[in-house]
């Protein structure tokens, strides 16, 4: 996929849980994809966990899409820019306001679709009303939060597909247009000589959180009150940020106690049972078995690692895009040369989202002595994510031979120590 619109669709819009559903028996798996947008001239549909990059035909979409499983698919059309159209300003630390080099700029139309083959072939995508070739050529780099103006609207006879759009536009509306009006008051009131945008971002997101989160959860809350036989009312709980999970663990339980149907046979219910537990404390205490991860090697396999086999193992969660977790690497690289012959190991639990990233960067890290594992989910929305409880990353594990906790969370100098002192 052309990474100029990857970037800014990674950007634009927080992380939902990217999983498949498990929610209907599919006979069909395929869904055809349509849409009518405004014409510019190298204009492309992307969905990125399905490396689907395809150009519009004079604005018209029409693909038919193979194999597909019932899930969440994050989407969007991107339009190129001319370079320079859509500068991002900076501050620089003399205090100066510089351009930031742009040399791909794009306007994303970006949003997510839940696609389900069994309950509908058929899903059209449209741009927000009012759309038009000049507003996409004026496109600038807050717009971005401008769903109202540079959104998609997902329209199927699929009851989930339906549901499922709801909720995504209560997202849109907290993460995006209330952050956008917040952060545009902040500028038009402030007296600065000279201010940029992006000096507003964080205070906005800080106002929007404290003056309209409870309203985003009383919303889905009730969302899963009244659909509990959908899967999508258990990702709509499952959605929720831990720290208010904890806070009203109790009424979040009974919310799921009354769900039926579809609804308790999805992963996304499966998935916040993982969640749960990980706040009720379960699996991460020293002293306690470690269950071993789930999901596949780099080359698809399943993992074949026991922990009988080494005296010690370091189990460390990380990302390609996590950048602390790349930067003390080399540091466990080392220490795996002087101990690997003596019984200690390092396994890698990946919160990647996509294969080519997690390769890309176990090559150029150097990891290839290490056992690695991922469900490749969304991040820390993954099974393995929930299933310890991770909100945070790098974390990691030291396990013995009997697959014990022995330490949480140790830097590679508490690492080096321990195994000085354990490892002849």
């Amino acid at each position: 996929m052309n990474k100029r619109y990857y970037r800014l669709a990674v950007i634009l819009v927080p992380l939902f849980w990217l999983v498949s559903s498990g929610a209907s028996a599919q006979e069909y798996k395929r869904v055809h994809l349509t849409g009518s947008f405004p014409d510019l001239p190298g204009a492309r549909m992307f969905i990125m966990p399905l490396k689907i990059d395809t150009p519009l035909n004079k604005g018209k979409l029409d693909i038919w899409l193979e194999n597909i499983e019932a899930g969440e698919y994050p989407i969007g059309i991107g339009y190129p820019l001319e370079k320079g159209s859509a500068p991002i300003y900076f501050r620089s630390k003399d205090g100066g306001i510089k351009l930031l080099k742009n040399d791909h700029p794009a306007a994303t139309l970006f949003t997510y679709i839940y696609l389900d083959p069994g309950q509908s072939d058929s899903y059209v995508l449209t741009p927000v009303k009012g759309l038009t070739v000049q507003k996409i050529l004026n496109y600038k780099q807050y717009d971005n939060f401008r769903s109202d103006l540079f959104g998609l609207n997902i329209s199927s006879n699929a009851r989930d597909a339906e549901l499922y759009e709801k909720i995504v536009k209560l997202n849109e509306q907290y993460n995006k247009r209330s952050v956008y009006k917040i952060m545009d008051s902040l500028y038009q009131r402030s007296t600065l000589p000279d201010k940029i945008y992006s000096e507003f971002e964080r205070e906005a997101k800080r106002q929007n959180h404290q003056n309209n989160y409870a309203a985003l959860l009383k919303a889905k809350r009730a969302f899963a009150m009244k659909h509990p036989g959908s899967p999508i009312a258990a990702l709509a709980i499952l959605d929720i940020d831990s720290a208010n999970l904890a806070e009203h663990l109790g009424s979040y339980q009974q919310i799921m106690g009354k769900m039926t149907g579809r609804a308790i046979k999805s992963s996304y219910y499966e998935n916040m049972k993982l969640k749960i537990a990980a706040l009720n404390g379960v699996n991460l205490k020293e002293g306690d078995p470690f269950a071993l991860p789930s999901g596949k090697t780099p080359g698809s396999k399943i993992l074949n690692y026991n922990p009988v086999d080494y005296k010690y193992t370091l189990v460390e969660f990380w990302a390609s895009w996590c950048v602390p977790c790349r930067a003390q690497n080399p540091r466990w690289n080392a220490m795996l040369r002087q101990y690997k012959n003596k019984g200690f190991a390092i396994l890698g639990v990946s919160l990647d989202q996509y294969a080519v990233e997690w390769n890309a960067a176990i090559q150029k890290d150097r990891l290839e002595n290490w056992l690695h594992v991922s469900d490749l989910e969304s991040s820390f929305s993954s099974a393995n994510a929930l299933r310890y409880g991770i909100q945070f990353i790098p974390f990691n594990l030291l396990i013995d031979s009997k697959g014990r906790i022995l330490r949480k969370n140790i830097d590679p100098s508490g690492v080096a120590i321990f195994l000085q002192k354990n490892i002849p």
